[in-house]
Parts: structure tokens; sequence; C-alpha cells
């Protein structure tokens, strides 16, 4: 694709205590072969090096892209505040958020990119994905159900999501339009340790199509100290607020609606320890 056809991306890197791994991230969003990218780092108080590390490979990187902006909070404040910051202060036509632990593989801006032009009236673009461990070298192939994107029309869409709840989309990988990202208004603080399930519910609920683009384009790390392989209280809270604020009015039709119930209620009265042991075991 030319330059002068390209609209400008914004790549926001979402990063807490990622000294380890970020650069491999950076690394990944330099070498998209897509080039009208403005790159975006929102860091949520990381007590590490993780700044540090961020701005020293900028300085070195930054005829890279056509902007650069770092974003830093004084409190930690979670990862839904985290991601809005950075969507905020984007410029792009279009919006890809990206952990500080993950990897885009060469082509993925570009293909994306392609797929909106082509189709103006996507808004929500996904691509498959796989996943490794320490290296881009132990690559896991584990499978990944992509199912849901058979189903063609908005109304099957937000049908399966009354009865079954937040469908298994490799959010991951989600490239949006961020005007429509901002007509929505964002993702929901009121939920502040889970960004991508909630705003799932609140897109399809808004009668607007999830596409998939079929092909692997994004890489997800997987390590024992991750965001979300970390279960504590505080993200299984969020999770009984993400029921409470969109799914309760459908639990009516919901499938697993007594799961949800009791999860909810555990999180939201109490905050003794053997009521953290029995969530685990329902999670």
């Amino acid at each position: 694709m030319e330059n002068k056809n390209q609209p400008l991306v914004s790549i926001a890197i979402i990063s807490y205590n990622s000294e380890k791994t970020i650069t491999d991230t950076l690394d990944s969003i330099k070498s998209q072969t897509y080039k009208n990218i403005e790159l975006i780092i929102s860091d949520d108080c990381s007590k590490d090096n993780t700044l540090n590390i961020a701005k020293s490979w900028i300085e070195q990187n930054r005829e890279r892209f056509i902007n650069t902006i770092i974003i830093e909070s004084d409190i930690n404040t979670g990862v839904t505040y985290n991601c809005n910051r950075a969507y905020k202060a984007a410029n792009g036509e279009f919006i890809k958020d990206i952990a500080a632990d993950d990897i885009l593989l060469p082509n993925y801006t570009e293909d994306c990119v392609i797929y909106c032009l082509n189709n103006l009236n996507v808004n929500v673009l996904y691509t498959k994905i796989n996943y490794f461990t320490d290296s881009t070298n132990n690559i896991l192939n584990r499978k990944h159900d992509y199912s849901f994107f058979n189903l063609q029309t908005t109304d099957q869409q937000k049908e399966y999501l009354i009865r079954y709840g937040c469908p298994m989309v490799p959010t991951p990988s989600v490239f949006y339009r961020l005007s429509f990202i901002k007509r929505i208004n964002y993702f929901d603080e009121r939920i502040p340790m889970w960004e991508d399930g909630p705003m799932t519910f609140k897109i399809i609920e808004s009668m607007e199509k999830l596409y998939l683009l079929d092909k692997e384009d994004v890489l997800v790390r997987v390590r024992n100290d991750s965001l979300s392989n970390h279960i504590s209280v505080s993200h299984l809270k969020s999770q009984a607020l993400y029921y409470y604020y969109y799914c309760k009015k459908y639990e009516k039709t919901f499938v697993k609606k007594i799961y949800h119930k009791i999860k909810m209620f555990i999180f939201l009265h109490s905050d003794i320890s053997i009521f953290f042991w029995v969530a685990k075991i329902l999670y």
C-alpha cells in the first residue's frame, strides 16, 4: 500500500510492570509493513523499569513513526482506565491496543487496514491468533474457537449474546475504527480490571457486527505472571460487576445464569477469604 493512501493507525501499548517483554512488543510494531503509524504507550504506574526502557527505545526509533506519545499515571488505576487514556489520546482513523507482552506479526496492520478500506461498514475486526511462551520460536499451536463468526447477521450475534453471554472472540487481535469507539463512549470504567469482555458485550448489544479476517496475525504470550493469567479478588470482582451491569437484564435467557448469579453475590457482598476459594472453583 502506498503511503499517500494510508490512513493513520494508532497502536497503543497498554503496559504495567512489563520490563521483561515490552521491547519485544515495540520491535514487532516497528517491523510492521504498514508505515503510517502513531505509537502510544500508556503505562499504569509500573513499579519496575518499564517506562525507562520504553522511553529509551522511542529515542532510538522515533523516526519510524508519524507520532509518539507516552502517557504516565501517578497511581495504578486498572487496565480499563489505562486503555481509555490511550484511546482518548489517539489521533488515528483506526486504533489497535496491545498488551506489553504480545506480538504483532509484520503484516497485521496492513492486512487490517486493507480489509477495512475494502469493507467500509466494518468498525470491529479480529484476526486469528496463536500463542507462544518465552520466545516466538516456541509456538504452542493452541486451537482457538472462531465459531462465533459463523453467525452472519447482527441479530444472530446478539441472540447468541443474550443466551450465552460474551462470546469467545480473539480479543488480543481486535482492530477498531476509532470514531466508532468514541461513539460508544470508550471502555466501561465501572469495571476497572476487565476491559475487553464488557466492550465486546457493549458492541454486540449495540447491533454492531464483529468480523474476522481469516489470517493468523497476532501472537499472544502465555506466562504465569501476565495480567490475563492472574486471578485475584479484584479481577473476579470486575467479572461480577460485568454480570451486574451487562448480563443481569438477560438472566432469564442465560444458559449459565445460576453460575453468574452466585459469582456476583460472592464478590459484591463479601471479601472473606473462603469466598475467594469458592470463586476460584467456580472460575
